[in-house]
Order: structure tokens, then C-alpha cells, then sequence
């Protein structure tokens, strides 16, 4: 909702969420799951104006779970509709032309729900909107009792071991002060590397891991556990300063460049927003000095007026003491103040509202490290002001369905 919701409010659009308070849980790919209800409901927001958008959540037969996203937009015909789930396809040509997109959204949910065993179907009346469905076995139900996990240890004193992964010392001592108050034992590491090294020694029943740490950060750490076949059943639950819920496109960012930088693809969004080189200045807001200095230099091999900020906090005071640049080039991850929360004061003053954003984010995961680790991750929890409480209820929920078993003492 957090992502759709800016959507909805660009267009005038209202949007109700429909699900019972029984629903109870559901057990599939996380990640796909996720892509196809924000596919479904971003298409939907984007072909409705001044409407309502629907999602309902319903059981079907125990064993199946329906997701109905209804819209009152503008509707399709059975030519319209023969073609809908095609890739690179949209309704008709004047869709592509009026609203844009690649058409591949309904593609890849298409794919998707196939991929989990499930379909998608939709139904349409020209003019009064389109109703998207959803349809997916609920995995939990067809699991087999031989296939759960072995036990892990625990303590001595019978108390189930989490392992505590963050850089930061104030925020390790934090956590771990909280997780035993809430009755387990905390093992701490610092860094990836060494909390690979406790995970084997001690075999935690789960694991909270920073996402930003040094020498192996928390996706590389995340990805040696689930390659490993004693530790990859682990329960790792992601503790991030960035807020996976928003990302940065609905805090108005024009558009993504990946890390290494394609020089062609950076050239041609900056011809979109900026068609004058000449007349063009552009902020460059990244922590990384080669970084920041290999796009300096491009930028200003192409004509453009160059200046640079160190992090999210320096590029808005470089806003406020100069004239408002064509363009900002942004970072996501920065020390002191990240991308994220740099777009959100951004957006808030109205002399820049209107800005373009593009983003530069890393791009250090190979197609096979993204299958690993697609639907591997418990929950990933941003570091906010409630945060703490979200990790000891998301921990007691995930071991409460893990029984505990006496072994053989560990040493402290």
C-alpha cells in the first residue's frame, strides 16, 4: 500500500483494501507475489482517473488463495483483451501512446502466477473499468510434515539462540537487550564474515542481519547462508536503514541507472530531461569519490555544469546556497542521509518539487544471485522508530512455529 498509495493520489484515484480479519496465513514466493499485486494495481491506478481501485483477499476451498483487483477505469474490449498478457504488448497502439509503458507487466505476472502454480485471469466492460484475478495455491497447505526443517539447537538453559549481525555497537547492544527481554539468548557479529563463522559454530534458530556492513554486507552474508546446506533453513530476518516498503520511485524519482554506469543509457535519460547541454546543470550526489568523479567528468565531456555533494545532507545544503539545478543525479545508499530521505525533503520544498531525480544504485547481483535469493529473506524490517517492536514480534512469530528440542550444551 505504502508503494500503490502515491499512485492512487497522482491520478485522484481512491483505493480499498478488502480482507478478512481470518484470513490467516499464506505460504508462496514472497517476492513474485509481491510483483504481480504491484503490477495488477500500478496498471489499474494508471488506466483509472478520479475512481476506485479495489483489492480483495479471499480463501478458496482451504486450499487456494484469490487476489481481486477491480478498477473503474477504462475498460477493454475482447479484442483489447485477446492481447493483454502478451510481452512488449498493451491494449492497442493508442494506450501505448497515451499512457506509455513497455507492456510487460501483465507479462511477467502472467509468468508468474504459472511459475506458482496458479493463473491470472481478467474480465472487462469497455468505459466502467476491469476486474484483474489472481488465483495461487497456498503452499503451506500441501507441505508434508517429512519435509520441515531439523531442530536447531538451543542454549543450555533452553533458550533459543538468535544471532545478532549489524556493524553498528550501539545498535548490536540494543538488540540484543531487547531479545532478552523477550526470552532469548543473542549472540552477537559484526560484520558478515564473522557472523558466517558464529552461524556455523552455534546454529542459531534465527538470524537479524544488517543489510549495510563492511567487508561483507548483509545480501552477501544473506547469500553464502541460504548456499549453505547446514545453515540455509535459518530464519534470516533483514534489519535495513532503507525502507524496502517505498523504494524510490513513488518518493519521485524520474528514473533508475544501475552501477557500473552504461554511459548510453545515461546519455539518453539525460537527453529526456535535459535537451540543451549547454544551458543544462546537473547535482551529483553520491558518497564514492571515483564514483562521483568518473560522472562529473562524463557529464561535463557532454556539455553539461557539473557540481557535486558528498551525501543527501551536503546536496541540500548545496540547494539551498545555489540556483536550482536542471537535474540530480542521486546515490541511494550514503552515510549521514541517504537517497531516500534526501527525496523525501526534496519533495517537500516546493522550489524543487519539480526537479527530476534520476537514481544511481549498485548493481552487484548477478541474475543467479537474484534466483538465490528471491523469497529467501523472513521479512526485511527498516530501522525506524518502531522497529524494535517489529523484530520481536516478527522473531516470536517465526520461531513459535519452530519446536524446540534439548541438545547437547554449548559453550559460552
Amino acid at each position: 500500500m505504502s508503494i500503490i498509495k502515491p499512485l492512487t493520489d497522482k491520478n485522484e484515484n481512491v483505493i480499498e483494501v478488502i480482507c478478512p480479519a481470518d484470513i490467516g496465513s499464506f505460504r508462496s514466493d514472497q517476492t513474485k507475489v509481491k510483483q504481480c499485486l504491484l503490477n495488477l494495481l500500478s496498471n489499474a491506478s494508471k488506466f483509472t482517473s478520479k475512481g476506485g481501485l479495489t483489492l480483495t483477499i479471499a480463501r478458496e476451498g482451504g486450499s487456494q488463495v484469490r487476489f481481486s483487483v477491480s478498477d473503474t477505469g477504462l475498460g477493454m474490449t475482447p479484442e483489447q483483451l485477446g492481447r493483454l498478457f502478451q510481452a512488449f504488448s498493451q491494449a492497442d497502439a493508442s494506450t501505448t501512446k497515451r499512457f506509455g509503458g513497455t507492456g510487460l507487466g501483465l507479462a511477467i505476472t502472467k509468468h508468474f502466477c504459472t511459475m506458482l502454480g496458479g493463473d491470472v485471469t481478467v474480465e472487462s466492460t469497455p468505459g466502467k473499468g476491469s476486474t484483474f484475478t489472481i488465483r495461487l495455491p497456498d503452499q503451506g497447505t500441501v507441505q508434508a510434515a517429512a519435509d520441515a526443517p531439523a531442530p536447531a539447537p538451543v542454549a543450555a538453559d533452553g533458550r533459543a539462540i538468535v544471532l545478532v549481525v549489524d556493524d553498528d555497537a550501539s545498535v548490536r547492544s540494543l538488540l540484543a537487550r531487547t531479545l532478552e527481554k523477550e526470552g532469548y539468548r543473542a549472540i552477537l557479529a559484526s560484520n558478515g564474515v564473522e557472523a558466517m563463522t558464529l552461524a556455523r559454530e552455534y546454529r542459531p534458530q534465527a538470524i537479524t542481519l544488517d543489510v549495510m556492513m563492511p567487508q561483507l554486507d548483509g545480501w552477501g552474508a544473506l547469500k553464502e547462508l541460504k548456499a549453505d546446506a547446514d545453515l540455509c533453513d535459518i530464519p534470516v530476518i533483514m534489519v535495513s536503514v532503507l525502507n524496502e516498503r517505498g523504494m524510490a520511485i513513488p518518493l519521485g524519482a524520474a528514473d533508475f541507472v544501475t552501477k557500473p554506469i552504461d554511459r548510453q543509457r545515461l546519455t539518453a535519460i539525460l537527453r529526456e530531461h535535459c535537451a540543451n547541454p549547454s544551458n543544462a546543470s546537473i547535482l551529483v550526489v553520491e558518497d564514492d569519490l571515483p564514483t562521483r568523479e568518473a560522472l562529473s567528468r562524463s557529464l561535463t565531456s557532454m556539455g553539461y555544469a557539473a557540481y557535486e555533494a558528498v551525501n543527501g545532507r551536503s546536496g541540500l545544503d548545496w540547494l539551498a546556497d545555489h540556483p536550482c539545478p536542471s537535474l540530480i543525479l542521486l546515490d541511494l545508499m550514503m552515510p549521514e542521509m541517504d537517497g531516500f530521505e534526501f527525496l523525501r525533503e526534496l519533495r517537500k520544498q516546493p522550489a524543487f518539487v519539480d526537479v527530476p531525480v534520476i537514481v544511481v544504485t549498485a548493481k552487484d547481483l548477478t541474475e543467479e544471485d537474484v534466483r538465490i535469493l528471491n523469497g529467501q529473506t523472513e521479512k526485511i524490517i527498516a530501522k525506524d522508530q518502531a522497529y524494535l517492536t517489529e523484530l520481536a514480534a516478527a522473531l516470536r512469530g517465526r520461531l513459535a512455529r519452530q519446536p524446540v528440542h534439548e541438545t547437547e550444551p554449548i559453550a559460552s
